[in-house]
């Protein structure tokens, strides 16, 4: 087959990749861009008004509401998730009895619909019939409203949340493991290294480029949250758990301002890039150095 011959063949392979992120991806994107420069509320033909939508959302205090719980939601949701998730790595990557069993139960609830998730949560935080308030009145504690208090709502959405990512992060950590020669933990024990610097001084280096990977798509997932608040608390009570997502959501399908919610939905777009920046420069990095 000629160079040629072969590289048309190639073509026409990543091809329906390509059209599928330009129709589904690119061009939605560019889009977005451009109603967040206008004020379109659909039963009108948008109107350019700038960055009038920018600055309004400077003095917009529902969108710095959800600016600092999509910040406290993602800071929570993926350093805990990702340290549970390696410890869990380490721990499962020994010779255990039935150790497979453990690793898929941890991982089962990535699997899981997130709205199934949720809709167990609101059982168990039910006011009156859950069994959350059910255990503390059994060891004498008093009842509380978890989803209706301000400041208990977005703990209760962020606990569902750190269970659902832990178990990818565990496997991918638990791939990352096993490519770490043996050959560096039995030349630390000679040296009378200790299983604690062993982990820090190896294996944490060595799972950097993972650890990065992680973070990235963690954080994706966590600035895009929207089912859980959806279906648990409807960004309530009194916005104590709005996210950006969700606000986008609101403005644009409620309120049918959708230059505002583009607008949004551009500042979340920079949001996800800075972090994706800083994963390819770092990441790269680490994976250069384990080679």
């Amino acid at each position: 087959m000629s160079r040629i011959k072969y590289d048309r063949v190639a073509f026409l392979f990543i091809t329906p990749n390509y059209i599928i992120y330009i129709v589904f991806i690119l061009v939605p994107v560019i889009w977005a861009i451009f109603f967040s420069f206008t004020d379109y509320k659909l039963v009108r033909p948008p109107k350019f008004i700038g960055l009038a939508n920018y600055l309004d959302l400077l003095k917009d205090p529902d969108f710095h509401k959800a600016m600092k719980n999509t910040f406290i939601y993602w800071i929570s949701t993926v350093s805990v998730s990702m340290a549970l998730g390696l410890l869990l790595a380490v721990t499962l990557s020994q010779k255990l009895k039935g150790v497979a069993v453990f690793r898929a139960a941890y991982y089962l609830p990535n699997v899981l619909s997130m709205v199934a998730i949720s809709m167990m949560r609101l059982w168990i935080y039910d006011p009156t019939k859950g069994i959350l308030n059910a255990i503390l009145v059994r060891f004498g504690f008093p009842r509380s409203d978890w989803l209706f208090d301000q400041k208990l709502a977005l703990g209760c959405i962020i606990v569902p949340s750190i269970w659902a990512l832990l178990g990818f992060n565990m496997v991918i950590y638990l791939a990352g493991l096993q490519n770490i020669p043996t050959q560096l933990y039995e030349a630390a024990t000679v040296d009378g290294a200790s299983l604690t610097k062993q982990f820090f001084r190896i294996t944490i280096p060595m799972l950097r480029s993972i650890t990065f990977f992680l973070f990235v798509m963690s954080s994706i997932k966590a600035f895009q949250v929207f089912d859980q608040i959806y279906v648990m608390t409807r960004g309530g009570p009194a916005k104590a758990t709005t996210t950006i997502a969700y606000e986008i959501y609101e403005e644009g399908f409620t309120h049918l301002k959708m230059g505002y919610a583009s607008a949004m939905s551009v500042i979340l777009l920079i949001i996800v890039a800075i972090i994706t920046f800083i994963n390819f420069t770092y990441g790269r990095e680490g994976y250069g150095e384990q080679l």
